[in-house]
């Protein structure tokens, strides 16, 4: 007969103890804390407790039922319903979890970092993940930016910049005047060409000075003419401006 208080969980092979004990006519009292096994009206001490929080193993219980004497009265083979061995399972963890190198035989590691630091640090094989693939793309585009070092004159100094022309030196701007040769002529023919080249070369000389004076004249209005006519800036600023003009004028 088997008394239940309380449901809970039984692993199989304590059920085929309650299933054999129940067959040999003792009783099953099924506890919070406990299977208690008893010979019906059986006398104190006849007990045996099966403890379930948390429950023996397989092992264990043929023992303990063996020590009290109980393991005849059932008549159970335990072999025939031990459990799975639980040993199993901490291995078959550790392989799903072990990370192996595949250049040794060293042992699994347990995370991907410290395979990556013994694969870097013992084969020379570098980081295969996104991120480091990733950081050595970003590292190889800057040292081909970066301009290259020579380790024997030091670092590639900067390109000097081109220098303007120097100015031409300022020739006179009056037109030269040829004087034709007079070999061979008259004396009075050559002193009459001498003096017409003469007065012919004055003349020009006082025409290239009167251009350049227009010209000046004509880059003083445009001053005047700029200043008179700027709006950014009040009458007074503007005739002050054109006084100063007037001064550098007179200067020249």
């Amino acid at each position: 007969m088997a008394t239940e208080t309380k449901a809970r969980e039984i692993p199989p092979y304590v059920e085929s103890i309650m299933k054999a004990a129940t067959d040999a006519g003792l009783e099953v009292v099924r506890n919070t804390n406990s299977i208690k096994i008893s010979a019906a009206n059986g006398k104190r001490g006849q007990t045996f407790s099966i403890p379930r929080n948390p429950y023996p193993t397989a092992p264990q219980l043929r023992s303990s039922m063996a020590r009290h004497g109980f393991l005849a009265k059932v008549k159970y083979d335990p072999s025939a319903a031990e459990a799975p061995a639980e040993k199993d399972e901490p291995k078959k963890t550790a392989e799903k979890t072990g990370h192996a190198c595949p250049d040794c035989d060293h042992p699994p590691f347990a995370r991907p970092q410290a395979l990556g630091l013994h694969r870097r640090m013992k084969h020379g094989v570098v980081g295969m993940s996104d991120e480091a693939i990733r950081k050595r793309e970003i590292k190889a585009a800057k040292n081909q930016q970066s301009p290259s070092a020579d380790p024997a004159t030091g670092p590639t100094p900067p390109p000097v910049p081109a220098q303007a022309p120097a100015p031409a030196a300022e020739t006179d701007a009056r037109p030269q005047i040829v004087t034709p040769a007079t070999s061979g002529l008259p004396d009075k023919v050559s002193a009459a060409v001498a003096a017409l080249v003469h007065a012919v070369g004055s003349e020009t000389a006082n025409t290239a000075t009167l251009h350049a004076e227009n010209a000046r004249l004509r880059a003083f209005k445009d001053k005047v003419t700029a200043e008179a006519t700027n709006g950014n800036q009040t009458p007074i600023q503007t005739v002050a401006n054109i006084e100063a003009l007037c001064r550098a004028a007179d200067q020249q």
